[in-house]
């Protein structure tokens, strides 16, 4: 299930709201314009507005230094406590991790600068200090905030940046899996330390904060390791040869009783030997409970553009499939098709060669 709503795109970035984050706006806003009135509600709707732009803005400053090295940016998605910006490939050169990291926190501090500046020309008998944040004073509650994420993200604690700091410069004495090993281990540790603090304080937002790291760091730790495994290896060691297809002149409710025979997740559809896209089991349950049974597979393939070679490396088909959102590429040699390649089975070779239960 799609969690995140699209936005629109900046700079060519797909940019998507997490459902969580529109669910945070409207509780601040009636939380608060039920304590205070109307005209507070849409002063703190305007606030938390105009914080996530300068999120957003933050997870740009991200993908603008990462463009410079050519790491390719598959979206920002903004949740309740942040932005994610998702990067195809990190550069495994420590000094461009290392400015990539640092420029999301810079440009924070350029805006909390900025109205520093504003505010001291706005109102230059005002004396401007860290403020609740509110919409009540919009200019210092953004000054405190830009300046609280600027330093909060400089924490090293991955995946903050300051974690990602962290482990560039571990990346110049050891490897890069063990630099992301006691990086993700510093990250796991600062969120128990928020769990346990939150307990103490009775802060309810401390914990969530906490296990929100926690998980992250885990997550993160695990996608490196899978990254790892995947080195040096190339399509066809991965690549499925023996495998189920489909015609596009098939019934689903064929194709689903065929498939009860098999654990592929996708299948391709062939034509005389020719790739036309993929018929994937969700789409093909989602047709059946739309009582669609007797419906043609042709209808429903999700067209693929893309293809591989045996020869390519692994991650390069990781790359395309991600770049396409798709989970199956076909394999061709000469112009033939050979095999294929799907997301489930490279997630579970590398999971296998990390040394990690499957991932399903």
């Amino acid at each position: 299930m799609n969690w995140s709503l699209r936005l629109g795109t900046v700079l060519g970035i797909p940019i998507r709201v997490h459902f969580t984050f529109l669910i945070l706006l409207a509780f601040f806003s009636f939380g608060e314009a039920s304590r205070s009135g109307a005209r507070a509600g849409l002063g703190s709707l305007l606030f938390m507005l105009l914080l996530f732009s300068c999120v957003l803005l933050h997870e740009l400053g991200h993908c603008v230094v990462a463009r410079r090295y050519g790491v390719t940016i598959a979206s920002i998605t903004l949740y309740p406590f942040g932005g994610i910006a998702v990067l195809n490939e990190i550069p495994r050169e420590p000094a461009r991790e290392v400015l990539i990291a640092i420029a999301g926190p810079a440009v924070n501090f350029i805006i909390a600068a900025g109205l520093y500046l504003g505010i001291g020309f706005l109102q230059p008998s005002s004396h401007l200090e860290l403020s609740a944040l509110s919409g009540s004073d919009l200019l210092g509650s953004l000054f405190s905030a830009n300046l609280s994420l600027g330093l909060f993200n400089l924490i090293p604690a991955y995946p903050l940046d300051g974690g990602r700091i962290l482990r560039g410069i571990l990346a110049t004495q050891m490897p890069y899996a063990s630099a992301t090993h006691w990086a993700a281990r510093v990250g796991k540790l600062f969120g128990g330390v928020l769990v346990l603090a939150g307990i103490y304080r009775e802060d309810w937002l401390l914990p969530i904060l906490g296990v929100f790291l926690y998980i992250m760091a885990n997550s993160e730790q695990q996608a490196t390791l899978l990254h790892t495994a995947m080195e040096g290896l190339s399509v066809k060691d991965l690549m499925i040869t023996d495998y189920l297809s489909a015609s596009p002149a098939d019934t689903l409710s064929g194709m689903l009783n065929r498939s009860f025979h098999t654990f592929q997740e996708d299948f391709p559809v062939l034509r005389d030997g020719n790739f036309l896209g993929v018929l994937t089991r969700s789409r093909l349950i989602e047709a059946l409970r739309e009582e669609q049974r007797d419906q043609f597979v042709q209808s429903v393939i999700q067209p693929v553009s893309g293809w591989v070679s045996p020869a390519d490396p692994l991650r390069d088909a990781l790359k395309r499939m991600n770049a396409e959102r798709v989970s199956l590429l076909p394999v061709l040699e000469e112009g033939r098709m050979v095999g294929i390649v799907t997301l489930t089975g490279i997630l579970r070779g590398a999971s296998l060669l990390a040394g990690r239960p499957p991932i399903r």
